[in-house]
């Protein structure tokens, strides 16, 4: 059954809005990016709670030198060049997002993410999954499995490694805090956001990070008939770029769009991409990040249910290779 309703301000089970899910390129465990909220995800006296939670598997590496670097070869002589790293990683985020609409248009977000980086249990399956569809393993099988590692080469030509026993820290991140406005409730919805990331972070290890990221956005959602579209871009401001051998950027932009096809009254499928400017002036950081992830997502009556998986579509030196992602979200 095909299902519509002419009144966008029946949202109960017509206005899912995105997933809130930020493009998750392998800086963005150390640097600040907002999430898109939809200008019809809460109503007036309505509280929304979220629960957000991603699992995400990275193995990126670039070698910049005069000569190729083959299997075996010694890390500490060989002649790598800045530029030069290698991750291997996963990393588990969860976020708690707490909505409150103040007035008709006007309301409040607060979240509070918190995150644990470790070596994780997902190498042999997506070797087996790259194996079964004939994708390069990208010279993953030529490192130990289920290890946390990042090494990378700075300006003065020094060596940093840092292992599990560095990453493999459970650590509260960094706090936002936003305010949205609506400014039209026919369709197309469309509403403006501002946010500010305040430097909450415990453990930051390739980042200091500490200022504050002040960030603006616009968010459009329109329908036809059982298609949901969620599009939304923004602006962020990062006050602190951290370590300087990174070289990152102060301005970044970013973007998400969010389709879900309903063809049952409360049973959606999920299209979400999103992509991020360059993170930094550094080999592989210096190209946009891009991902797409597919899902599920079921309307209770009072709640919401998404399921997802996530994978990067054209620069596979900066981004997750695998990741999945579920969030539950209830209005009160």
């Amino acid at each position: 059954m095909i299902w519509n309703s002419p009144a966008l301000s029946n949202w109960d089970t017509e206005t899912g809005g995105f997933m809130h899910l930020p493009a998750m390129g392998f800086i963005e465990a150390f640097q600040f990016t907002p999430t898109f909220t939809g200008p019809l995800e809460v109503k007036e006296g309505q509280v929304r709670t979220l629960v957000n939670c991603r699992w995400i598997n990275v193995w990126a590496f670039h070698v910049n030198s005069d000569i190729p670097f083959e299997p075996g070869m010694d890390l500490d002589t060989f002649p790598f060049k800045f530029g030069t790293f290698m991750i291997d990683l996963e990393a588990i985020s969860m976020s708690t997002e707490i909505m409150y609409g103040l007035t008709k248009d006007i309301n409040l977000e607060l979240s509070v993410p918190v995150y644990r980086i470790e070596g994780g249990i997902m190498d042999g399956f997506i070797e087996g999954f790259h194996n079964l569809f004939g994708i390069s393993q990208h010279r993953r099988t030529q490192t130990g499995r289920d290890q946390a590692r990042v090494f990378f080469i700075d300006e003065k030509s020094r060596h940093i490694m840092l292992l599990e026993d560095d990453l493999g820290k459970t650590a509260l991140g960094d706090i936002a805090i936003y305010g949205g406005y609506r400014i039209l409730e026919s369709q197309p919805a469309l509403s403006f956001r501002l946010g500010v990331k305040l430097p909450t972070h415990t453990e930051f290890p390739l980042s200091v990070n500490d200022g504050l990221d002040l960030s603006a956005m616009y968010a459009a959602f329109w329908r036809n008939n059982s298609l949901h579209f969620n599009h939304g871009s923004g602006v962020v401001y990062h006050s602190d770029i951290g370590d300087e051998s990174l070289h990152l950027k102060r301005w970044r932009f970013t973007t998400a769009t969010t389709i879900e096809w309903l063809p049952v009254k409360r049973t959606g499928y999920l299209l979400h991409v999103v992509a991020n400017s360059p993170a930094a002036d550094f080999p592989e950081l210096d190209k946009p990040i891009i991902e797409l992830s597919i899902g599920l997502r079921y309307h209770g009556r009072n709640y919401q249910m998404d399921i997802g998986i996530i994978e990067n579509m054209f620069y596979y030196d900066n981004s997750p290779d695998f990741g999945v992602h579920a969030s539950i979200s209830q209005r009160f």
